[in-house]
């Protein structure tokens, strides 16, 4: 995650140079990489019998990219 960067900020691949993107303004953001399904937690399994349970399933992992 980048946290704050002023206005007029380029972002650009790592490796390739290529271009990602431009934040012109204040408050401006840009996805670059999609986050991954998030998994059930134990909520999901709960029911009428059992009422604590104890397990959960894992998400799936997102997108990554280098950039600068």
């Amino acid at each position: 995650m980048i946290g704050s960067v002023p206005p007029g900020t380029l972002i650009r691949e790592l490796s390739t140079q290529k271009f990602a993107g431009e934040l012109k303004n204040h408050g401006d953001k840009l996805l670059v990489a999609k986050g991954g399904r998030g998994g059930r937690g134990n909520a999901a399994f709960f029911n009428h019998k059992n009422t604590a349970p104890k397990y959960a399933e894992l998400g799936e992992p997102g997108a990554s990219r280098w950039l600068r």
